[in-house]
């Protein structure tokens, strides 16, 4: 799905007021937690936020766990963008679209990164260039905790010949195997130093994953 048709869509979601994150969301913010809690050396270590969209999960964040840790959020709807800034929860924010080449970040370099995918993908090409942009605000040894939706195989084919409405199609088509993601890291040039694939039920064609990405020192 491009950024475009993502663009679009997230615009309209800007409609419907929503103060709260999704409950399935929750686990993967946790866990991202635990994972930042093993590296963190400094006491007020900054973390990027990619695609922050409102910033919900950056305010569960540090209303939970986070509180002396500095959240740079970055979108491509820039209006949700300051939605995030105004309401508090992100402390920086940036609109830019990080799946163009000339995506502009003026931001220094961060420690950690998150990106938690729970919607519309972008397509392997704009993915890299995603992962790029972020590689390059990392710190060297710094840790991104990546959330996807990933392809079940034994399901997929059927589900896009069979089940899925044709405007859902692009979206679902977007969605990786978990070879494809680890390809796509290791070509950004970050070291997948951990993975975990949620079981999928019988008549899902999508599962969740979870990498734990470093930037190499």
């Amino acid at each position: 799905m491009s950024s475009g048709a993502i663009y679009n869509l997230f615009r309209e979601k800007l409609n419907k007021p929503k103060t709260e994150i999704d409950p399935a969301i929750k686990p993967a913010l946790i866990k991202f937690n635990t994972f930042l809690q093993q590296f963190k050396q400094s006491a007020s270590p900054r973390v990027l936020d990619v695609c922050c969209f409102r910033g919900l999960e950056a305010a569960f964040l540090k209303r939970e766990f986070l509180q002396s840790v500095t959240i740079v959020g970055v979108d491509l709807v820039c209006e949700a963008v300051q939605e995030a800034k105004k309401k508090g929860r992100i402390d920086e924010g940036y609109a830019a679209n990080l799946a163009t080449d000339d995506a502009s970040l003026p931001f220094d370099e961060v420690d950690f990164a998150y990106c938690l995918r729970s919607g519309p993908a972008f397509d392997n090409k704009e993915v890299r260039k995603m992962l790029g942009h972020v590689k390059s605000k990392l710190r060297r040894g710094g840790r991104f905790f990546y959330q996807d939706l990933v392809r079940n195989g034994d399901r997929y084919d059927k589900s896009i010949a069979e089940i899925v409405a044709d405007q859902q199609k692009p979206a679902v088509r977007a969605i990786r195997t978990k070879q494809q993601l680890l390809e796509a890291f290791h070509e950004a040039g970050f070291e997948t130093t951990k993975t975990e694939i949620t079981e999928p039920q019988h008549d899902q064609f999508y599962t969740t994953g979870i990498f734990f990405l470093k930037k190499p020192m």
